[in-house]
């Protein structure tokens, strides 16, 4: 092929891809490009002596551009007229709540409404998005316009923008429809979550759009097929009608015009906090030196006034450069000028490079200083000045020639009194102009404003009170803060000075301090503003303020508002959530919240990560004589809000006991080594347990969770933002004591979990924070041994400091415990038990009835006046389990661990086929739930194993724990089927009677009607097997078949429960005849036909009531436990 035919080739090429960009842009005007590029190649082709290349060609464009001018007519017909014209920023004024649920604009209700037989249609027909969602009327024109800027003058180009670009940038296409509800990864998932929700009628049914929307409480008989709950709900609903929205944290009388309101005032409130960040980042192009501005310096020029302008230069061992800042001075067009150099103790040439300068210059001064900053050393030159007006140069920078000229006619003909050029700053190959008016609200976030762009009259600066020497950086912030505070800073459209940010100079600030001292100064102004507003401002007693920070999801926030309505105690609640980013999305999703029955406020946060700052202006906004701040995913499993508020008459701050993802301790605040200055979380790896009996532990310091008392909060300023984020709690907790002299308590009752690493906790940013927190605390609070005693343990520090390796946490200090030798010596009373069980640490640990068993083992160890703790499955080998006397294995499908020096227990409970004889020998007592498998292989093995059967707890069932009237007639069975056969619940449900089941993994096995629920509390268990008609019990073959009595036979015998059961091994020797039994399934049916109270006479439960609660209670198998295990450690002890 020759260089003409490749070339040809390549044409037809770019005409394909011509069409198809037309036709997916639907840009007409494209198509007319790709049309003309085809009839010149056509020619060319033509021309070619490969003319049946050129028919072939011209063919195939032929066809496409049929294929495309159909596809063009299609989408005529579809959006007749259809533009996107630009509007104002500005938000829309709420409309009609029957406006609000509609998809085009009015008449609404002709367009809105949509036939059940549409909804069928819809339903049978795959249909195109953009319609199927305008005839859902889940999707509000107005207020999408209003997210994007932009009028829509019809829906369907409105849905078109959301489904292409909208939805990934987190608009909302209605009030009641949060795409991050519907789908937790909605930002990346190829399918919108509004079309998936459409496209799926019945999993709608299930699906929740908006905390206030819950489509269970709808009548769902009544929702027409193909139709989902939200759209079925806008289109039949009165626009006054309450959302149907769960009895619980939130209000249920809020309507659609109640949330869309919201929607648009927390949007305007986001975007005018946004518009604050417009000067931080600048410009790409320059100001024009426009005509107005140059008729200000003519005027300026041509009148008589000279003012003296004082210019301000500190420096310090910059003898190589600045000499060209000084060039930059004396090459102004104006020339009324004096140049005070402030020099601070340079060491090197500076001052000789000065003073040659000064001696040809009579302007030029130089101030000799000793070394102490460069905020006294402009200060110096300050109490030197002579000038009416102040500029400030820095040694490394140079001004505009035209800059004193051009700034002093607008200060003279403005009448301004200070005002700031343009700034023109490199970064790397980007140049950005800083030449946007700064605002209040911009310099409350960051600086935009360089000081050496700056003339001000010598009068105000001096108002001001100068610079701050007790600041180590951002003096220049700190200045530009002060002006902005006592008059407006005039933007000037005029590039000024021109400098870089590339200057790696050692010596330059920047270089050795860090940048969270802008932070710092930003706060401080924050909280001098804050103090001299709320002069006769009062707190509510009777209010406690919860700050929850860093919120990443609507479900964490909504979890931490769930939690705090059943849980505030005695006290009233405003909650206040704190964004962990800026984003619309998330700022939505938490704005529904505000609904809730607590007061509940969501702070608008930017696009800034320095969390100190936004926790403060939370914390500047509590109402409550109270605070208490937590991270937003900390759960409490344990107390409540009254538990840690209440010992702050008595402490600084309180703060619960942390748990880590396994349940093991996290931290129960810190502690420091006597010889260090680093923060160890204290008793981290042990169980919860191991406090119990203290009721207030005094710590040194501790992070998140922290109650406070709010003024307490105020007189500190919060937490320091000289600290990113690396133990900015800790550095708060250690304020708040040294304030007011009070320790820091850890409550031992009030148990938090820990989900993830918090902000206080990351290292990324260490390398700065870890310095800091080293010079904010240069000597560690007092306490670490009084805490250590308290629990009585010692400690030995491992590990390196953190400003040996700043960036790797993994080699910082720790602490490994031991106990002290004072309570080893007294170990018998009393004695640590730790109870090993095979249930997950997480949240699904209370739907086992491992879990369930062990903690009513603990409970009853603990009555018996001993420690004891339980330890879940992840836990099995813990570090920590030196601290333990005893160690008892609940064994069921997995063995465990055995420390080295603790009597060691094994309690075989069920799968009896997975003991072996080389598990039982390693521990020094084993026991087993049957009498008759106990013997057996003990015999077998030649090894000891006494038989201890299951228990109950007699506190939790016991005839006077309640009843459900409801289940009189009823037939339960509490239990999993593990899709394995269960007798007694198959045959009962299969065979037609009542039975109600709870359970998983039942469906397929008995009727769907049958299963009432997936799990029953435990708590609820005892008032369900005193109520019904009959308690079914069955057990798994190899437990039947090895005489392993199951703990439910206990449990409902206990409650006064009526209980039918499969026959076991050893069965009748601990209860006799008196149960009713079944041996085959036409023993069960006959049984179930029997009257119950002619099986169980009332005195015949009475009496296995009572029985069952003394002799097979947790209590009565853990005082035998107790004396076994003494017995053991005497023996033992005696041959030591």
């Amino acid at each position: 092929m020759n260089i003409r035919s490749v070339a040809l080739a390549g044409v037809a090429i770019v005409v394909l891809a011509i069409y198809v960009a037309a036709a997916l842009l639907e840009w007409d005007g494209l198509l007319w490009v790709a049309t003309a590029t085809l009839l010149l190649a056509s020619l060319a082709l033509q021309i070619s002596s490969r003319a049946v290349i050129s028919d072939r060609l011209f063919a195939v464009g032929r066809k496409l551009e049929r294929l495309v001018t159909r596809n063009q007519q299609v989408l005529a017909k579809r959006t007749p007229n259809a533009t996107v014209t630009k509007t104002s920023s500005s938000a829309i004024e709420p409309v009609s709540p029957t406006a609000s649920r509609t998809a085009v604009a009015p008449p609404a209700p002709a367009a809105r409404s949509v036939s059940s037989a549409t909804s069928l249609k819809s339903a049978a027909e795959p249909q195109d998005p953009v319609t199927r969602i305008a005839q859902s009327g889940i999707f509000d024109v107005e207020l999408y316009s209003m997210q994007v800027s932009f009028h829509f003058d019809e829906a369907e180009a409105a849905i078109r923008h959301y489904l292409r670009r909208g939805r990934r940038s987190g608009f909302l296409p209605h009030p009641l429809f949060l795409p991050s509800l519907v789908d937790s990864n909605w930002s990346k998932s190829d399918v919108d979550p509004l079309v998936a929700y459409l496209s799926d009628p019945k999993a709608a049914r299930e699906t929740v759009t908006h905390p206030l929307f819950d489509p269970s409480e709808l009548d769902l008989e009544a929702l027409p097929d193909g139709e989902t709950p939200l759209e079925w709900f806008l289109r039949t609903s009165d626009p006054a009608f309450s959302l149907p929205s769960s009895p619980g944290a939130l209000r249920t009388d809020r309507t659609v015009a109640d949330v869309r309101e919201e929607v648009i005032q927390s949007f305007s409130e986001l975007r005018r906090v946004h518009l604050n960040f417009d000067p931080l980042r600048g410009s790409s192009e320059p100001p024009a030196y426009d005509a107005a501005l140059q008729a200000k310096v003519r005027e300026f020029t041509r009148s008589r006034s000279r003012p003296l302008v004082s210019i301000v230069l500190p420096t310090w061992n910059r003898g190589a450069s600045i000499r060209t800042a000084i060039e930059s001075v004396i090459e102004q067009t104006y020339a009324e000028w004096e140049l005070l150099i402030a020099d601070d103790g340079s060491t090197d040439d500076t001052c000789l490079v000065v003073d040659s300068i000064a001696a040809r210059d009579a302007r030029v001064r130089l101030l000799r200083l000793p070394h102490r900053g460069v905020s006294a050393a402009r200060n110096a030159a300050l109490a030197a000045s002579a000038g009416e007006f102040i500029a400030f140069l820095d040694s490394d920078k140079r001004w505009d020639r035209r800059f004193l000229r051009t700034m002093l006619a607008v200060l003279q003909i403005d009448n301004v009194d200070a005002a700031v050029a343009a700034c023109e700053v490199t970064y790397g190959d980007k140049v950005v102009y800083r030449a946007i008016q700064p605002t209040v609200g911009s310099l409350a976030i960051a600086n935009s404003v360089d000081q050496t762009a700056i003339v001000a009259r010598r009068s105000l600066i001096l108002e001001t009170g100068g610079f701050d020497e007790s600041l180590r950086r951002a003096v220049d912030y700190d200045l530009v803060l002060k002006i902005a505070e006592h008059t407006t800073l005039h933007q000037v459209p005029y590039v000024g000075l021109r400098y870089s940010e590339d200057d790696t100079d050692p010596n330059r600030i920047s270089e050795f301090e860090t940048k969270a001292w802008n932070h710092h100064v930003s706060d401080r102004h924050a909280w001098s503003a804050f103090r001299a507003a709320r002069e006769h401002r009062s707190l509510d007693e009777d209010l406690v303020t919860v700050i929850v920070d860093d919120v990443r999801s609507l479900l964490d926030a909504k979890a931490q508002i769930d939690w705090l309505h059943e849980h505030r105690g005695r006290f009233e609640l405003e909650v206040i959530l704190v964004p962990h980013s800026g984003g619309w999305a998330l700022r939505a999703a938490l704005g529904s919240l505000t609904h809730a029955t607590l007061d509940v406020r969501v702070l608008t946060t930017g696009f800034r990560a320095d969390r100190p700052r936004y926790l403060n202006a939370a914390i500047r906004m509590a109402r409550g004589a109270t605070c208490v701040i937590l991270e937003a995913r900390q759960r409490v499993l344990a107390g409540d809000v009254e538990a840690l508020c209440s010992r702050l008459d008595r402490a600084s701050a309180t703060h619960p006991v942390v748990l880590g993802p396994t349940r093991l301790i996290d931290n129960a605040g810190v502690i420091y080594p006597e010889y260090g200055s680093d923060p160890i979380a204290f008793l981290r790896g042990m169980p919860a347990d191991i406090l119990h009996g203290i009721d207030d532990l005094p710590v040194p310091a501790a992070p998140f969770p922290l109650a406070a008392r709010t003024r307490d909060l105020f007189d500190v300023e919060g937490a320091t933002a000289l600290l990113d984020s690396l133990m900015a709690d800790v550095e708060l907790s250690q304020k708040l004591a040294r304030h007011t002299k009070r320790d820091v308590v850890v409550a031992s009752d009030v148990l938090v979990q820990q989900g993830g690493v918090i902000w206080t906790a990351r290292s990324d940013k260490a390398p700065d924070d870890v310095r800091t927190l080293r010079q904010l605390w240069p000597s560690p609070p007092e306490g670490s041994r009084k805490a250590m005693d308290a629990v009585g343990v010692d400690a030995a520090f491992n590990g390196f400091t953190a400003l040996s390796f700043p960036t790797d946490h993994r080699k910082w200090s720790n602490a490994v415990l031991t106990p002290q030798v004072s309570r080893v010596a007294h170990r018998e009373a009393p004695l640590r038990f730790a109870i090993r069980t095979a249930a997950p640490s997480d949240e699904r640990a209370v739907n086992w009835g491992d879990y369930h068993y062990a903690q009513s083992l603990a409970d009853a160890f603990r009555r018996a006046g001993q420690i004891a703790s339980v330890d879940y499955q992840p836990n099995a080998d813990r570090g920590t389990s030196g601290f333990d006397d005893v160690v008892i294995n609940l064994r069921g499908l997995r063995d465990v661990p055995v420390p080295s020096n603790a009597t060691s227990i094994l309690w075989i409970l069920s799968h009896p086929d997975m003991v072996t004889a080389k598990e039982v020998e390693k521990y020094d007592l084993a026991y087993a739930a049957s009498v008759s498998w106990a013997k057996r292989q003990s015999e077998q093995w030649g090894l000891p194993i006494q038989a201890l059967l299951q228990s109950t707890d007699p506190t939790r069932f016991h005839p006077a724990a309640g009843e459900r009237s409801e289940l009189a007639d009823s037939i339960v069975m509490v239990g999993n089927s593990r899709r394995q056969f269960r007798p007694a619940a198959w045959h009962a449900a299969n065979a037609g009677y009542p039975v109600k089941i709870w359970g998983t993994l039942w469906e397929g096995m008995v009727p769907d009607e049958c299963i009432v629920g997936q799990s029953l509390p435990n708590q609820d268990l005892a008032p369900v097997y005193r109520s019904a008609r009959w308690t079914l019990n069955d057990h798994w073959s190899d437990m039947r078949d090895d005489g392993f009595i199951s703990n439910r036979i206990f449990d409902v015998l206990a409650a006064g429960g009526r209980l039918i059961t499969d026959d076991v091994a050893g069965l009748d020797q601990v209860f006799g005849d008196r149960l009713a039994v079944f041996r085959s399934p036409a023993q069960l049916l006959e049984l179930l036909d029997a009257d119950p109270n002619a099986v169980y006479p009332s005195e015949t439960l009475e009496a296995l009531s009572a029985e069952v609660r003394e002799f097979h209670s947790f209590d009565a198998r853990a005082v035998r436990l107790l004396e076994d295990v003494r017995q053991h450690r005497a023996l033992r002890r005696a041959g030591w």
